[in-house]
């Protein structure tokens, strides 16, 4: 019988930890070394960090069958923030085969948010299983560009730009609409052309459709073609900060705010601006204030033309670029 390895490179060669050992394929359950995945008439779960504390929402899970995830600060030293140790392997034998999994997938992608890992697991499991094998993985942000989601040990995305392209960008909005039926009672049973339930691929923000209860993206899954221009500047720092990572202000600016109108109009199936979106993109990446009112408009001219939209987008734009402004 073939055995299950554990990617070595949690090992000595980074964290003088002893190699993990292999696994008999037997000693997996069934459906772990099968590999058979879930299907899309299951209830897909939203699976997120919380993103308002400091805590994975493992608190709530079964007592003692998970371990803490590594959790430190985006200023936190690279030497004493990420020489981490991998936790001694567990029995379970369907977490074993969730973390050669994870293990593999973060070899494609070595910081990854955890919808992305759920979506990609490709083992029929519950929640609680996915997050106790997360821990053996990797280490988390609290804060910062890259918060919310999981690092491989091996990997400090602060040291490299190329790691911009997996930065977070988190944007909450509410998905809890009140709608009473013509008898005055509430109706909670209300489906919306442009929001799918949660699916394989609900970590993708494709600029046309929306899964209510996704409130964060990885940077390279979002494929709408005006964001993803914004995304793919050539102009970026070679440092990354605490607040917008490798982007200047006026890109993540830009981002935040045409990403944001997208999806409150997605929700409301409102017709998407388009247009207006373009004309925003001429601001700079790297804005810099010119007095206390902006009136330069970037090869645009004043009034004719300009919408209630792109005007109050481009005011909005640039009040997020002072607020990111050390």
């Amino acid at each position: 019988m073939g055995t299950v390895t554990l990617n070595p490179t949690l090992a000595h060669a980074n964290f003088g930890a002893p190699a993990t050992p292999d696994f008999p394929m037997s000693s997996l359950s069934l459906r772990a070394s099968l590999g058979i995945g879930r299907s899309e008439q299951e209830l897909w779960p939203i699976i997120d960090f919380d993103s308002n504390t400091k805590v994975f929402p493992q608190e709530n899970a079964v007592v003692g069958k998970l371990r803490p995830l590594r959790i430190i600060s985006f200023t936190q030293p690279h030497e004493s923030g990420i020489s981490f140790t991998p936790h001694s392997i567990p029995e379970d034998a369907l977490v074993r085969g969730i973390i050669c999994r994870l293990q593999e997938l973060l070899q494609i992608r070595p910081v990854a948010s955890a919808q992305f890992l759920w979506n990609r697991l490709n083992i029929r499991c519950d929640e609680v299983d996915f997050y106790s094998a997360l821990s053996y993985c990797g280490y988390i942000f609290h804060d910062g560009p890259w918060k919310g989601a999981l690092i491989r040990f091996d990997v400090d995305p602060r040291l490299d730009p190329v790691y911009r392209k997996y930065q977070t960008i988190y944007l909450p909005i509410n998905y809890d609409p009140i709608i009473f039926g013509a008898d005055g009672t509430l109706n909670l049973l209300v489906g919306f052309p442009a929001h799918r339930p949660a699916h394989r691929h609900c970590h993708l923000f494709d600029g046309q459709t929306i899964t209510a209860g996704v409130q964060s993206w990885q940077l390279c899954d979002v494929t709408d073609d005006q964001l993803s221009r914004v995304i793919s500047t050539e102009n970026f720092r070679t440092a990354a900060c605490d607040t917008t990572g490798y982007f200047f202000n006026g890109t993540w600016a830009k981002l935040c705010e045409i990403m944001y109108d997208k999806l409150i109009c997605l929700r409301d199936s409102s017709p998407l601006p388009i247009d207006d979106y373009e004309k925003l993109l001429s601001i700079p990446d790297e804005y810099k204030h010119h007095g206390k009112v902006d009136r330069i408009r970037y090869g645009f001219k004043f009034g004719e033309g300009d919408t209630q939209k792109n005007a109050f987008l481009r005011r909005a734009i640039l009040v997020r670029i002072k607020t990111l402004e050390h």
